[in-house]
């Protein structure tokens, strides 16, 4: 199979809008990750100081 890579980057002029939009949607993905993650490591430290309080 012959692929001319810079014609499947460009996308027949429609490139920029079509891998911007996959950028912006793989940074979004990625920013919720990591939101989530912080979001759970706090709850973690949370739990562990409420039953270091109990005790």
């Amino acid at each position: 199979m012959n692929i001319d890579w810079s014609l499947f980057w460009h996308m027949g002029g429609q490139g920029p809008y079509v891998w911007g939009a996959y950028g912006a949607a793989l940074a979004l993905v990625a920013a919720e990750a990591i939101g989530l993650w912080r979001r759970a490591r706090r709850v973690r430290e949370l739990r562990r100081e409420t039953v270091e309080d109990r005790t």
